[in-house]
């Protein structure tokens, strides 16, 4: 009978039918239960449920209720050849539940699904290719979320494999299914591959073939419409606006086809309203912004049916963008507010619109500018939130904030607010060791509250920091991966698992974040830092914090007390500090060849004094002109907290030397420099800080195999040093592990060996020890120090970024590990150090730090231990980009 009602749904599609079918399923599957036909019956019931979820998408208990069938039969099955249907089933009905409900659950459900059906069935099989597909969907839709590149290099060989076998079965409905997700992915990939406009151009190719393919009476409109997206692209990276009339017209035919009141009339309608948009952008006339006003309010209109749709932010977000094309600026920032708040839209798309908004307020000096900004801060935060790896962090940032916190901040100062210019630095600058120090947060005054929450806090932020920052598989709450599989397949399977265990530890600690702010005093707790509180980070002396930014530049100097100082720095700072990056490489290149090979040194164009007179002209005279005039003593302490590319040039050395070195007039002889990432990095130093004098035992690490004179560094420490505080690991003694160990109960350590930078991959900076093996950033992330104190880190580039860093202002400079892991002062280089000054300057920093005896010694003293040091190297003559690279950070 319901055979019988099924056949008759093929051409009656009478709901009741439907229903009546559906009734007699569920009695079947009920009655079979134990019965060798119950799965057979189970199957046809998973089938029913799945029409009737067809017929209205919008509701998902018919493919709830099929799936929670599914689940429940799965574990009585085992092995048997059934599984490969049951998973199948379960990998499409979880991928069709994700793309209605965009829940990450059920579209990690899906692919762990797909994962283990590919392992259970040889390629030959029709069930392996179907699921080809659909994996290459749920991949395609997992990349959209993170950005990772191996997301979309396996979806596009999924696809590929996939339409290669709908090709040899000459099914034609299943190899236009393929070919569109197909045409999907390579037009996704093209953003990330070099020859960008080859993959748009195979997009193409492959979406006219799906359109070639489809026979009138299907839905031909989803071709039509793909079709339009990927020439839309290729007219954009070339700037036609000529060749999108095309476009439209695929976009009208779409929209005639679609029936009324189809959902797909949604997508086909804001895929219109993008390209009307985009026309104008590229250079359309007025009768074209009237044309995308008009298309653009009747996309939003249009889901009036669907108010919680996740794509309305878009809809929202291109009517915004045409007001503003046409001069309606007070109804676009509406627009744009709007769009930024619907909590039911991806933080991506949320953050990508606050960004555009912050734009163009920003250049047009709209009143809702500065709003804008903080709102992109705000979202920018919960992007990292749901981003499983500190990689995919580091690759978010790279590719999406460069000048955000810089223009946030100067928008700021031009409306007088400096506090929250102070805090929009704060708020956008070094995310990462914000969020990792975060998981890090003291919880002692929390446990006097509520010692359980304080337990559960401390065991999520554990748990959270370890996936977030691990290179390896084992991760707490992550299952073992088999070993018979290939390690590429590992590598996948381990993702996999870290996406859903970052997930569910992130609903935990949201949880028990919510309840801390539940108890009296905790109403803040790790809410963004306002500006009384930074403020202390001052308690020590003034901080600078130098704002380059292309609309304006400026320092703020900040106060204990009293309200920050600002001093207005010259309109062209942004491309003089470019300037002067790009020659210190040339500068520090040309000096480590000189230094290295013995040539004499030649007069230059362009040298290190010249970068030092510059900076001393453009930034720091004025800064050390407002010091004197606030009454602050020379000789005494003062922080930098450069922002962007500023962080790698040596403000602390500024001013004019002669010919011979030596310093006319400048920074040095004026006060002691120390260096900052951030406000709350140096109030976490002075929070930690042991009082007083602590037992000193030293950690001395190098290689000098490879640096000849660290045998005379590690010398001059046995003179200085007793023997029972002094701990040599050199040579082959100085392996990664061995060096991690020692670091947990020597509270100084001292690196004297070459130090590597990886600009693509900045978390494998580090030092190498023996065999070349490297102690790399992240081995230092993942150390827990609890002794920490001073950090001498005699290796070139220590407390550099990569010059070329696209994140410059994440600071992820070895340096800054070690302050994250707990270390209250470090000295570091900016640049190559020469093998010779090494000896020198550790023999006057320790005897400076000795003065007063080995059981007086005190970290606080660091800062001018380098100050002096590095005094008495410029006076014996040594050249000025040697001792300029040396720095001191922290307290």
């Amino acid at each position: 009978m319901a055979s019988c009602l099924d056949a008759q749904l093929q051409w009656s599609d009478r709901r009741e039918d439907l229903e009546e079918a559906l009734k007699i399923r569920r009695e079947l599957v009920a009655l079979t239960e134990g019965m060798a036909e119950h799965r057979t019956d189970l199957r046809y019931l998973v089938h029913s449920l799945h029409s009737q979820w067809r017929r209205d998408p919008g509701q998902l208990s018919a493919l709830d209720e099929g799936m929670k069938e599914l689940r429940d039969v799965l574990p009585a099955i085992g092995h048997s050849p059934d599984r490969t249907e049951v998973l199948y089933e379960l990998g499409v009905s979880s991928y069709n539940r994700y793309q209605r409900h965009s829940a990450p659950e059920d579209l990690e459900e899906s692919i762990k699904y797909f994962r283990e059906l590919a392992a259970l069935i040889p390629p030959s099989r029709g069930h392996f290719q179907h699921a080809n597909e659909t994996l290459a969907g749920a991949l395609l839709s997992r990349f959209l979320l993170f950005r990772r590149i191996e997301d979309i290099d396996d979806a596009v060989g999924y696809a590929r494999e996939a339409v290669a076998f709908a090709r040899s079965c000459y099914s034609r409905d299943h190899l236009v299914t393929c070919l569109s997700v197909l045409g999907t992915c390579l037009e996704l990939r093209s953003d990330r591959i070099l020859c960008k406009l080859d993959g748009i151009e195979e997009a193409i190719t492959v979406r006219r073939e799906v359109v070639s393919l489809s026979p009138p009476a299907s839905d031909i409109w989803i071709a039509l419409r793909q079709l339009a997206v990927s020439i839309l692209k290729r007219h954009v990276e070339l700037k036609q606006p000529e060749g999108i009339e095309e476009v439209i017209v695929l976009l009208r035919k779409s929209l005639a086809l679609i029936p009324a009141g189809h959902p797909d009339k949604l997508m086909s309608l804001s895929a219109l309203a993008t390209v009307a948009v985009t026309r104008c952008q590229l250079g359309g006339g007025i009768e074209y912004r009237k044309e995308a006003l008009e298309i653009c309010r009747e996309s939003v209109a249009a889901y009036d049916r669907f108010p919680s749709d996740k794509d309305y932010c878009l809809a929202v977000s291109n009517l915004a963008e045409a007001c503003w094309i046409n001069g309606d600026e007070e109804e676009a920032v509406t627009l744009y507010e709007q769009a930024v708040n619907l909590h039911y839209a991806t933080p991506h798309y949320r953050f990508i619109t606050a960004t555009r908004w912050a734009d163009l307020t920003r250049q047009a000096g709209h009143s809702s500018s500065l709003r804008a900004h903080m709102k992109a801060l705000e979202l920018l935060d919960w992007c990292l939130t749901s981003t499983p790896t500190i990689d995919l962090q580091h690759q978010f940032l790279t590719q999406n904030t460069f000048t955000l916190a810089t223009n946030a901040a100067s928008c700021a100062i031009e409306k007088g607010e400096l506090g929250i210019a102070v805090q929009a630095l704060e708020q956008g600058r070094a995310l990462l060791w914000s969020r990792m120090r975060g998981y890090r947060h003291p919880i002692e005054k929390l446990q006097e509250s509520d010692a359980g929450l304080a337990e559960q806090f401390k065991g999520v932020c554990q748990q959270l920091e370890r996936l977030n920052v691990s290179s390896e598989y084992k991760v707490l709450g992550v299952p073992p991966i088999p070993i018979s599989i290939t390690p590429q397949a590992a590598h996948e399977l381990e993702f996999d698992a870290k996406v859903t265990n970052n997930r569910e530890l992130l609903d935990d600690y949201e949880r028990i974040v919510s309840e801390i702010r539940q108890l009296d005093g905790f109403t803040s707790f790790l809410q963004a830092t306002p500006f009384p509180s930074l403020q202390e980070a001052a308690s020590g002396g003034p901080i600078i914090l130098v704002n380059v930014n292309g609309h304006r530049s400026d320092a703020m100097i900040l106060r204990a007390t009293k309200t920050p100082l600002l001093v207005p720095l010259p309109k062209s700072l942004s491309a003089t500090v470019d300037e002067l990056s790009s020659r210190l490489l040339v500068v520090d290149r040309v000096n480590r060849n000189e230094d290295r090979k013995g040539i004499s040194r030649q007069p230059k164009q362009f040298g290190m004094s010249n970068i030092l007179q510059i900076l001393w002209k453009e930034v720091c005279q004025p800064i050390a002109l407002a010091l004197q005039g606030m009454g602050h003593p020379e000789g005494s302490r003062v922080w930098w907290c450069p922002v962007g590319r500023l962080g790698a040039l040596p403000l602390h050395a500024a001013g004019i030397y002669n010919d011979k070195g030596i310093l006319t007039e400048g920074f040095p002889d004026l006060y002691v420099s120390s260096y900052t990432p951030t406000l709350s990095s140096l109030i976490a130093s002075r929070e930690t800080a042991v009082s007083g004098a602590s037992e000193t035992r030293l950690l001395a690490v190098g290689q000098s195999n490879s640096l000849p004179k660290v045998k005379d560094e590690f010398s001059k420490l046995e003179i200085l040093f007793p023997s029972k505080s002094l701990k040599i690991r050199d040579g082959e003694k100085a392996e990664t592990d061995t060096v991690l160990c020692h670091l947990q109960d020597h509270p100084w350590v001292h690196f004297a060996c070459h130090g590597s930078l990886e600009a693509s991959s900045p978390f494998k900076s580090g030092f190498v020890l023996h065999n070349n093996k490297k102690l790399t950033l992240r081995d230092i992330m993942q150390a827990r120090l609890p002794n920490a104190e001073l950090a001498f880190l005699a290796a070139c580039h220590s407390a550099a970024m990569e010059s070329e860093s696209e994140t410059p202002d994440e600071v992820l400079t070895l340096a800054a590990a070690m302050q994250f892991c707990g270390f209250r002062s470090i000295v570091g280089t900016l640049w190559t150090m020469s093998d010779n000054d090494g000896p020198v300057l550790a023999e006057k920093f320790y005897t400076h730090m000795l003065r007063n005896g080995f059981d007086k010694m005190d970290v606080c003293d660091s800062a001018e231990a380098v100050h002096l040091a590095t005094k008495s190297m410029r006076e014996a003559g040594v050249p000025l980009h040697r001792w300029t690279t040396f720095v001191h950070v922290g307290i």
